[in-house]
């Protein structure tokens, strides 16, 4: 019989709430979502009648810890004219930090990272194909 446990990749974790910095500030996130708070914040994001403004206004409220969520607001809501200002959060940051915070969450990371090498191929490495039909001779 085969066990998988579920509970050691959280165990990793314990304790620990990820952060991130955006506009030079760190932000706190929490720990871990129940499912139903999850899967509420996708599905108003997947929503044809749901703004992007808002999507990301619910990704966030329903991610950060409360001591967080002003001071995160202020700053995304920041209209600056200043664009060397350092706390303006463009949408380059934006799109890449709600990436990140869906992938930790769901546990599920993007297909292609940018954390390869410059000069690599992008053809990537040969998969090994496995059949599960027997060798005919």
């Amino acid at each position: 019989m085969v066990t998988r446990d579920f509970d050691a990749m959280l165990a990793e974790r314990a304790g620990v709430r990820p952060t991130f910095k955006i506009g030079g500030q760190e932000f706190t996130m929490k720990a871990k979502l129940p499912q139903k708070k999850y899967f509420a914040m996708r599905y108003f994001m997947a929503d044809d009648n749901t703004s992007e403004e808002d999507a990301y206004r619910k990704l966030f409220e329903t991610v950060l810890v409360k001591d967080d969520r002003d001071r995160f607001f202020e700053m995304l809501n920041s209209e600056t004219d200043d664009e060397d200002d350092e706390s303006v959060i463009d949408i380059t940051q934006l799109d890449a930090l709600g990436m990140w915070i869906l992938e930790f969450y769901s546990g599920k990371a993007e297909a292609s990272t940018n954390s390869s090498s410059a000069g690599t191929n992008g053809t990537g490495p040969q998969r090994n194909v496995v059949s599960l039909n027997p060798r005919v001779s």
